[in-house]
């Protein structure tokens, strides 16, 4: 224990009082001049940390700082006890550089175990960079097996061949903030960050999240899911997501609801900005507002399949480019029931994408509520327009209409005639008094699905 108390630097750092353990400290030995191994240096102080929180039956250890350098690791960097903090002295001038010479599958560093046991808490990485350097790399770091209240607080994962950060089995209240994710996945289309099996309370704010999937950006690449998720209880707000596959993918292993997706800014992602998938498990209650979705690149914003209480309002979709995303903003695909769509932004300097493409199974989706005001203009020939995602329409010429395609169970919208229109009565659409309804000029029709794929006649005004 004396080497240890020598290694001690009294005073205060970033607020957390007492002392620091400094791995450049000769009882240590790190380096820190980017070829030399510190792996060994670097696991000593994280060991002594741990040991004085023994020895001293204090609730947290001594956190353990690395000043200014880039230390190169071999192996994985790990500990499994409350109260271990480990600092650097920032993003650009801290880093760990994992390079391992074999492909073992461990991690560059690991909080918690490798199976369920001690539960640990008030953990975490503040200010320093992982960086996978080779192609033996798995993930950039685990959090896993009863974490509780752990903490990345301005820290850089890059370059990792497996998921940047992987948090997995029983852990709860992680706040990742302040953040960069950058390139990891390389081979194996993984993710920036990955939360499965019983994940829960995960709170992603202020972070720079870009490129899963791919080491360059350059040419033609596939990206993957810049974070993909399952569990109850997650905030991602504020952030932003570049260059990715999905932005954000919801639906995996476990039940999944209490989701809040606020304020993230989303830009040449190639697939959709969004995406909530329940189709192998439950998906509910779910918050999108405020985000902006750049749809330049996209198939589309937000895709929809098997979801329950979800609320898409306030965001903004952008297509500056014209490119118009083939799905559009909102593709409701299958299975969507009891939510709120709208009212949205969309700019566009070209054709503008759909607001809401409606069910590839819309005998799946129940109670939908539109809030989409905009007056959509039917063809001028089209027999059986859609109505997809909005409530107010008018004829684009004289017609005659025998079906409203795309509609969803609790659907209603009125129908203004423009010209005139003849609306036939029949097994699609069920009109007063089971005739026709032949409309003036000025004249209007409201219907609701009911049932599946059955229009009837709520109200009509005739304009004598």
């Amino acid at each position: 224990m004396t080497a240890i108390a020598n290694a001690i630097i009294p005073g205060q750092f970033l607020d957390i009082g007492g002392a620091i353990l400094n791995v450049k400290h000769p009882t240590f030995g790190a380096v820190g001049d980017g070829s030399t191994d510190d792996t060994a240096a670097i696991q000593a102080a994280i060991d002594a940390s741990v040991a004085l929180v023994d020895s001293s039956g204090l609730y947290g250890g001594f956190p353990v700082y690395l000043p200014p350098g880039s230390y190169k690791t071999t192996s994985m960097l790990h500990f499994q006890k409350s109260g271990i903090y480990i600092i650097g002295a920032g993003q650009n001038a801290t880093e760990i550089a994992y390079t391992p010479a074999i492909a073992t599958g461990d991690p560059c560093f690991r909080i918690g175990g490798t199976a369920m046991g001690t539960r640990i808490e008030s953990v975490g990485l503040i200010g320093l960079t992982l960086r996978g350097k080779n192609a033996n790399t798995a993930d950039g770091l685990q959090i896993q097996y009863q974490v509780n209240d752990c903490l990345l607080d301005m820290v850089h994962v890059a370059l990792f061949y497996n998921h940047g950060i992987n948090i997995n089995n029983n852990v709860n209240q992680t706040t990742i903030r302040k953040c960069r994710l950058s390139q990891n996945g390389i081979a194996t289309s993984d993710f920036n960050i990955y939360c499965d099996t019983d994940v829960n309370g995960v709170n992603i704010t202020g972070c720079r999240i870009r490129e899963a999937g791919d080491a360059d950006s350059k040419g033609s690449v596939v990206y993957s899911s810049s974070i993909k998720f399952s569990g109850v209880g997650y905030n991602i707000e504020g952030n932003i997501f570049e260059k990715n596959g999905y932005a954000i993918f919801v639906g995996s292993s476990q039940p999944s609801y209490g989701i809040n997706i606020h304020g993230n800014y989303m830009e040449w992602n190639t697939s959709y900005g969004i995406r909530l998938d329940g189709s192998t498990t439950s998906l509910r209650g779910v918050s999108m507002q405020g985000n902006y979705f750049d749809l330049t690149k996209a198939s589309g914003g937000v895709y929809l399949e098997d979801a329950d209480g979800i609320s898409i309002q306030a965001n903004n979709f952008v297509d500056e480019s014209g490119h118009t995303a083939a799905q559009g903003c909102i593709h409701i695909v299958a299975g969507v029931t009891d939510s709120v769509i709208g009212p949205n932004t969309i700019t566009t300097n070209g054709t503008a994408p759909v607001h809401v493409k409606n069910a590839d199974a819309p005998e799946t989706c129940i109670n939908i509520t539109f809030n989409d005001k905009t007056v959509t203009t039917t063809g001028a020939a089209d027999t059986t327009p859609s109505v997809a995602g909005k409530t107010l329409f008018k004829s684009g010429g004289a017609v005659t209409i025998t079906d409203f395609d795309n509609g969803v169970i609790g659907q209603t919208f009125t129908f203004l005639a423009a010209h005139a229109v003849t609306i036939t009565d029949g097994s699609n659409i069920l009109l007063s008094g089971s005739t026709n309804f032949v409309m003036a000029a000025g004249d209007t029709l409201t219907l609701t699905m009911f049932n599946s794929q059955v229009w009837e006649e709520v109200s009509r005004k005739v304009n004598l």
